[in-house]
């Protein structure tokens, strides 16, 4: 399909690009009943008006008991597509498109409202809601309006942004500066919305308008059954690697269904003119199913060979003043002086070989030893008393004492200091989500760019 000159009623022309839409709505893996819902409605490019909508595109994920929240969804996406198609084919022009699309999306939220008031005290219908995105376009300017946490994203060339922002508890607290965005994973709440549509009569939508389509872009709308396991990157990846929208719109569900399909999966693929797809970004995209499995076991076997090392790795040799054979005291030092305090020590020597305290209390032995038996006291003199005392020189106490009674005579109690004095003195011590920054793989040319999101008008 050509592209078309237009007037647009000013006297200037202006080319009509041609829209191609692919579409994909499943169930997934998991889950027993779809809530998703979508919907898009394209006006023939001989048809369409300067000042009309051309194209709506709708994507919806309802919530709620039993089957309400695909009751809910449907209604949603039906109600919009009616609202916005009548606008636009009265004419509006760029200048009211993001107001059309607010009052459109307004006017979804009551139709749940009204349905929910029906049916009652059914149950489950008391919080039947859904999420909705839509994307409408005129002439070639589009206008998104956004209400939860189904996403529209904006391909251009190797370029994704991200056109919406998630109505959830972990996004706005991020968005805050709250929550660190690698921390958000570890909260179960991260999910939970902020913003539905048949909750409240009072609706807070976000709609711009304002972005101009270029021959190739590419639109995405999706639900979080999708982006749940797809990245923005491989998203890319499906386009480029595809020939027409239909077929990236269904590799994107097979990706997601490999990898778990824990949710709904909905994508909504819409191709503006001719996109000149690369080689390079079409890189093969597979399942991390068996990328994780291996991770998993080769970070099992290296701590199962961490143990086996800390436990067989051999004890730290004892000191050499605890490994005295038994029966030889250390000897004493040449110039070894009847003084009531044994000498200071050098930290070098400390622990080696050190006279016993002068004190009467009994030395505590090093810890884990048993204490080696006291020497027999020697006898009294009946004149003279010894030069010293027996407790103040381990050599003359060993002269003066008689034999054990045992045949191997014990080590007298060596004093060794603690441990915490042996060494020194002192102790040893994606465009993305708003707020994101751009991600481009390092070093390669052909990596797809996510880029920030442009500031809305």
């Amino acid at each position: 399909m050509d592209a078309k000159r237009r007037d647009d009623g000013e006297g200037r022309e202006f080319r009509l690009l041609p829209i191609r839409v692919g579409r994909v709505c499943d169930v997934g893996c998991v889950r027993d009943n779809n809530e998703d819902a979508m919907g898009a409605s394209v006006v023939p490019i001989d048809d369409a008006r300067p000042d009309g909508i051309r194209a709506v595109l709708v994507v919806a994920d309802g919530m709620g008991g039993h089957s309400y929240g695909g009751m809910a969804s449907r209604i949603a996406v039906e109600a919009t597509l009616e609202k916005l198609n009548a606008a636009g084919a009265a004419g509006l022009g760029d200048s009211r498109l993001a107001s059309v699309v607010s009052d459109a999306i307004h006017h979804a939220n009551g139709a749940i409202r009204t349905a929910a008031r029906a049916l009652g005290a059914a149950e489950g219908a008391a919080e039947m809601g859904t999420t909705l995105t839509t994307v409408a376009v005129v002439a070639n300017t589009i206008s998104v309006g956004h209400v939860g946490d189904t996403r529209a994203y904006l391909i251009r060339r190797d370029e994704i942004a991200q056109l919406t922002n998630d109505h959830t508890w972990a996004e706005e607290e991020i968005r805050r500066g709250r929550l660190a965005r690698e921390d958000a994973a570890r909260y179960d709440m991260r999910h939970y919305l902020t913003r539905s549509l048949g909750t409240s009569d009072d609706l807070e939508v976000d709609a711009h308008a304002g972005r101009v389509l270029r021959n190739g872009d590419v639109l995405v709308l999706c639900s979080d059954g999708l982006t749940g396991h797809v990245t923005p990157e491989e998203i890319v990846a499906c386009v480029h690697a595809t020939a027409d929208p239909q077929a990236a719109a269904e590799k994107m569900l097979q990706l997601a269904n490999a990898r778990g399909g824990s949710d709904n999966v909905t994508a909504l693929v819409a191709e503006v003119g001719t996109l000149k797809r690369r080689a390079a970004l079409a890189r093969p995209v597979r399942s991390r199913g068996r990328g994780a499995l291996v991770a998993g076991l080769a970070m099992l076997i290296l701590g199962a060979a961490g143990g086996a090392v800390w436990l067989l790795w051999p004890a730290e040799p004892e000191p050499i003043a605890r490994r005295t054979p038994a029966g030889r005291p250390p000897a004493a030092p040449a110039d070894a002086k009847d003084v009531s305090e044994p000498p200071a020590k050098s930290s070098a020597t400390r622990g080696r070989h050190d006279t016993p305290p002068a004190s009467d209390e009994r030395a505590l032995p090093p810890r884990g030893r048993v204490p080696a038996a006291a020497p027999t006291p020697p006898a009294a003199a009946p004149t003279t008393p010894p030069a010293a005392e027996p407790r103040d020189n381990p050599v003359a106490a060993k002269k003066a004492s008689p034999s054990p009674a045992r045949p191997a005579a014990a080590a007298p109690a060596v004093a060794m200091p603690d441990r915490a004095s042996d060494s020194s003195d002192s102790a040893p011590k994606l465009l993305p989500r708003a707020g994101a920054p751009a991600a481009e793989a390092a070093g390669d040319d052909n990596a797809p760019k996510i880029l920030p999101q442009a500031a809305r008008p």
